[in-house]
């Protein structure tokens, strides 16, 4: 690399995930044709970027930390960092064979993390723990696909619950899981882990009749093996003849289609039955036959990866240049070897003397959490170059980054960073805490969230809404608890016939009409406000710990009421609310609604909502959803869709309060908006027949007729939506 950071920038055609994961388009370089692929060379010289901006001005030089005496793990330990370069590649690097379907097909350990949530802690002290997927496989094909490559995934877990959950969270990544078997007998494999000292993390692996290390090669689809641009073979499948006999296949597979076969030592002695099942952190004790296993698989790799530990395990020498040579004299494959505080270093042909003479990359000093995830992050970001057939000391720059990253968070497979999250932590050059960079942690988020909902119907059962219903009929309030369950039933019956049915709940809400909406996976919104105009203190640590209660698909829904007349002072203590509400919700991992709505008797009108709005976005609030009222003043409209799309693309968009009856799209949200449609859909009561309403409450009407009533009412509204084009 020139010393004058010279940068390479180029746009992600491919896109796993259905959206660009590249440089931001105020960010993005011109692209030009020509040379390899559709790049363009760039030049930082005397800051500036020529042909295209990075948003910040860029120095011409680089200051390169000192290195950091220790071992990968210890606090201000330096991890290689490279000069100033974001490097971006098309999809001729990727796919350079375009019958094949996937970059990478992932072969290895996938089951459940277990990481304890108190820091410091041993694991016999742990009082709770998050749940991740896991296994070095499968982090790695997550760290590749949020890195813009097609990945899939080929492993086994059981046929339960778990089973269900990584698979889920497999999908949601957009990897591709086909070959994923399901075991009826043995379960998904789970290891729990404590954050508690830096250099020493306990583990336990539960992998006695795992389900992942019982895969089976009859079960394999060879058609889809044949999809593989390349393959990653990890050590753990080398441990019982089975897995191993199921890995040479595949591994030759691959090979007889051209492709490449990468191995990752992936070196754990608790699984080889090595050492007790309490030494799970144990990487160093290992045997003959070990080795023996290991080098057995070597002729048929293009790319050798460990630890130094791993390493000397499969060279069969503690001296890790003698193992080196051992390795080199039974491969041409690359070796690449992960070196701690030093970085990693790539060898390509005979070993050096000199094991500082490999291919390198300076380094990034960051304060370290967890080291657990460091070597699968650092070969996800490499492999993501590797796989692009770019030169190895890119591919190492780009593996640094990643492991730079994921050390300063906790778990591994959601830590990983996607591909805008690289970029900016390159280009930027001196994040020493990517965990708390509100950009990075902004982008992280938008890049890991759930996918926008399409269109909905959402129904109302706020308690004050049905209050108002009710009493508006003549009936009494002492019927709206009665009335609820007879909505709940109808909802419930229309959801088996539209899918596009979704409810607002209070934040007090039975158990088991919660449990039957998941169950038919309807989108719920549930409110995190006693009432909606709470203006009393918020108690962050009593909404933190009921969100932990909530299930993970009910979307949290705060409320601002204002008004023509909120002064400046009732609006900063709005905004300070939202603040502190969204930054819980952040904190637990979950998206948030932030509702509009006008103060109980008063008007509000478009101007005042959108200036609200705008002010919101100069506070640092950016839900993932709004909810604004009905708004009769198309001016307002493009004024709030101008300020969303200026402000927040990436928020997911809005639904509007109706009014009973609305049926037209242009007395709601006007047509066109940021990325197609912003309206995510529309608000109204379950019951919009008034008459019906009071034939049930006058006892008129029968509980099963009143249901069925509302029933048809609801999906005769919502098919008036739909033929007025608001899809």
């Amino acid at each position: 690399m020139p010393e004058n950071s010279s940068l390479w920038l180029s746009t992600e055609i491919r896109d796993n995930r259905a959206k660009l994961r590249g440089v931001r388009d105020a960010d993005r370089a011109t692209i030009e044709p020509g040379g390899f692929g559709t790049l363009k060379f760039l030049s930082l010289d005397s800051h500036e970027v020529v042909g295209g901006h990075l948003g910040r001005d860029q120095p011409s030089s680089v200051h390169r930390p000192q290195s950091v005496s220790g071992a990968l793990g210890h606090e201000g330990m330096l991890i290689p960092r490279p000069p100033i370069v974001a490097a971006w590649f098309t999809e001729e690097h990727a796919m350079p064979n375009e019958d094949r379907n996937f970059d990478l097909l992932c072969l290895g350990r996938l089951g459940v993390d277990l990481y304890g949530e108190q820091e410091g802690t041993p694991l016999a002290a742990i009082q709770t723990f998050a749940k991740y997927v896991g296994g070095s496989a499968a982090n790695v094909c997550v760290g590749v696909a949020r890195l813009g490559l097609s990945t899939a995934m080929c492993s086994r877990v059981g046929d339960e619950g778990l089973g269900d959950f990584v698979l889920d969270m497999l999908t949601r990544e957009g990897i591709n899981t086909a070959l994923v078997q399901r075991d009826p007998l043995h379960p998904t494999g789970v290891v729990a882990l404590a954050i508690y000292r830096r250099e020493h993390f306990p583990r336990i692996f539960f992998y006695t009749e795992s389900a992942d290390l019982a895969f089976e090669r009859d079960e394999i689809d060879w058609s889809i093996i044949r999809r593989s641009n390349a393959v990653l073979i990890t050590g753990s499948y080398l441990v019982s003849e089975s897995l191993r006999s199921s890995s040479r296949a595949i591994a030759d597979s691959v090979r007889d289609r051209g492709g490449r076969v990468v191995l990752d030592v992936d070196y754990r002695p608790v699984l080889w039955g090595l050492v007790p099942v309490g030494r799970g952190n144990d990487m160093e004790t290992f045997g003959p036959e070990v080795t023996a296993t290991y080098q057995q698989i070597l002729p048929l790799c293009d790319l050798v990866v460990g630890t130094e530990e791993e390493i000397a395990v499969v060279g069969g020498s503690d001296n890790i240049s003698a193992a080196l040579g051992e390795i080199r004299s039974l491969t041409a494959a690359a070796i690449v070897l992960k070196r701690g505080a030093k970085g990693a270093s790539v060898y390509e042909g005979p070993i050096p003397a000199d094991l500082d003479d490999g291919i390198g990359a300076p380094g990034y000093a960051v304060d370290v959490l967890n080291n657990t995830g460091a070597g699968d992050a650092f070969l996800s970001g490499f492999l993501s170059q590797w796989l692009r057939n770019r030169p190895f000391h890119e591919c190492v720059q780009s593996g640094n980054a990643s492991g730079a990253i994921v050390v300063t968070r906790n778990g591994c497979t959601p830590a990983m960073p996607f591909a805008d999250e690289q970029t900016r932590f390159m280009v930027q050059g001196d994040i020493r805490r990517p965990d708390d960079d509100e950009e990075m942690n902004r982008l992280h988020r938008i890049g890991s969230r759930r996918p926008t909902v399409s269109w909905r119907y959402l129904l109302n059962f706020e308690d004050l809404a049905l209050r108002s219903l009710v009493a508006s009929s003549g009936g009494s309030p002492d019927r709206v608890d009665e009335l609820k369950k007879v909505l709940y039933d109808a909802l419930l019956q229309i959801s088996e016939k539209e899918r596009g049915v979704g409810v607002l709940f209070d934040r007090y809400i039975e158990s088991g009409i919660l449990e039957e909406c998941m169950a038919r996976e309807i989108f719920v919104t549930r409110s995190l406000d006693p009432s909606y105009e709470r203006r009393e203190s918020i108690d962050e640590e009593e909404i933190g710990i009921e969100l932990r209660t909530w299930h993970n698909d009910i979307v949290p829904r705060t409320c601002a009421a204002i008004s023509h007349a909120i002064s400046k002072d009732e609006a900063v203590h709005q905004w300070s609310r939202l603040a502190r509400i969204s930054r819980i919700c952040r904190l637990m991992e979950r998206e948030i609604i932030v509702d509009l709505r006008p103060r109980e008797g008063a008007k509000m009108s478009g101007t005042k909502l959108v200036k609200f709005l705008a002010e919101s976005y100069r506070s640092n609030i950016q839900p993932d959803y709004w909810i604004f009222p009905e708004l009769q003043d198309p001016k307002a409209w493009s004024a709030i869709e101008e300020i969303l799309q200026g402000k927040d693309s990436a928020c997911h968009g809005y639904f509007v309060r109706a009014r009973s009856g609305t049926t037209r799209r242009d007395k709601v949200a006007p047509a066109g908006s940021f990325h197609g449609s912003a309206c995510r859909g529309v608000i109204e009561l379950p019951v919009s027949d008034p008459s019906g309403l009071g034939a049930w409450l006058n006892q008129s009407a029968t509980d099963s007729e009143f249901i069925d009533a509302v029933s048809v009412g609801l999906l005769q509204r919502i098919q008036a939506w739909r033929t007025d084009g608001i899809e």
